[in-house]
């Protein structure tokens, strides 16, 4: 039994050691500073690649008294591209967890999402989207894309490629809105 156990952790340590990647001094690794095309005061960052490693960076830049513009730019050799907007609006919900996204699919479909306050609300809010079909230079018109009508959080989305299409998945808060309170205090101690 000792034997096995000696002869588990070489072999454990054998495979560790093979798998430890070659020393910085090895690599050819060069680290650039690059500034991001977006203004002071932007926020919400975020980052995806193409397959073709075409990085995509989207972020939120404040727009008039009390909006918001989501904009994206691409870096390639060249350097970034000039940002673009996607969509505009002061109704939307801003914060430093859920923030929206620009996530190319495949080389010719992007997809960005940001959130959208329900009338009068401060935490029910609904995802709304657009499509691009040309790599990002212009824009479907903005949908939503949680289809129900509940007063709830509906974010944190994820997209990615599904079959010839575009699939998404995000939390859901619908079965949270129908709680009362003492059921939700419950939720809260368990």
């Amino acid at each position: 039994m000792k034997s096995s156990n000696l002869l588990l952790s070489l072999s454990v340590t054998a495979l560790v050691a093979a798998c430890t990647p070659p020393s910085v001094e090895q690599q050819a690794w060069r680290v650039q500073d690059i500034a991001a095309p977006a203004l002071a005061g932007s926020a919400q960052a975020h980052m995806a690649t193409t397959e073709q490693s075409e990085l995509f960076l989207s972020w939120l830049e404040p727009h008039g008294d009390a909006g918001y513009e989501l904009r994206f730019s691409t870096l390639s050799g060249a350097g970034w591209s000039a940002p673009s907007t996607i969509a505009a609006g002061d109704n939307w919900f801003v914060n430093w967890a859920d923030f929206p996204s620009v996530v190319p699919i495949d080389a010719r479909f992007v997809v960005a999402h940001w959130l959208v306050l329900k009338p009068d609300q401060y935490y029910a809010y609904d995802i709304a989207y657009a499509i691009s079909g040309d790599a990002g230079v212009t824009w479907s018109s903005p949908r939503v894309l949680n289809v129900d009508t509940a007063v709830a959080e509906h974010g944190f989305v994820s997209f990615f490629p599904w079959q010839d299409g575009i699939g998404a998945v995000w939390l859901d808060g619908r079965r949270i809105a129908a709680l009362s309170i003492d059921e939700l205090f419950e939720l809260e101690e368990a």
